[in-house]
């Protein structure tokens, strides 16, 4: 079952780096779409497999008093973080500039990493969930793939600036280049 939801996210994941007409583009969400694209299936999937066989699906009940507090813990500051770099990111496009600094100074794209590292992950926890945890490295993957046409729109769109933020700040893990 694991493997014909993966499947289904290649072919989801296909479909998105087609250019057509009807696919949603980066432009104004950047690669946010696509990702979901890709991401929600298999966390509809994980979470639907973890509640029918949620003695295959889940950490054991040993664990659950710390997966608990973990979760509400990484969704407290995955939230917080969330919130605060997403009113970042709405301010630089109200004023058409590149956001660099803030959370953008660890992060090129601190949004994809608070879902990816902190929002999944707490989701997850609370579920109890291994096979929804996953979902943050289906998310990852994604992003790894999908992102590229972000950067040339950035790239396109601010040139020299964009190429000496680029050079500076890591992508995604803030201190890992």
């Amino acid at each position: 079952m694991v493997c014909t939801v993966l499947s289904f996210c290649e072919a989801i994941l296909y479909l998105c780096t087609q250019s057509t007409n009807t696919m949603i583009k980066p432009g104004r969400y950047g690669a946010g779409p696509k990702i979901g694209l890709v991401t929600l299936p298999y966390l509809i999937a994980s979470v639907t497999l973890t509640m029918l066989y949620p003695v295959t699906f889940t950490f054991p009940v040993s664990a659950k008093p710390a997966t608990l507090f973990v979760g509400v813990l990484l969704l407290l500051v995955g939230s917080v973080l969330y919130l605060t770099t997403s009113w970042q990111l709405m301010k630089g496009v109200r004023e058409k500039r590149l956001v660099v600094t803030g959370c953008y100074r660890l992060s090129r794209n601190p949004l994809y990493l608070c879902i990816t590292a902190l929002l999944m992950p707490g989701f997850s926890l609370l579920m109890n969930s291994w096979l929804v945890l996953l979902t943050s490295v289906v998310g990852y993957l994604a992003f790894r793939y999908l992102i590229q046409s972000e950067n040339a729109e950035l790239d396109a769109a601010y040139g020299e600036e964009y190429r000496n933020y680029c050079a500076g700040t890591p992508e995604f893990f803030p201190w890992i280049g």
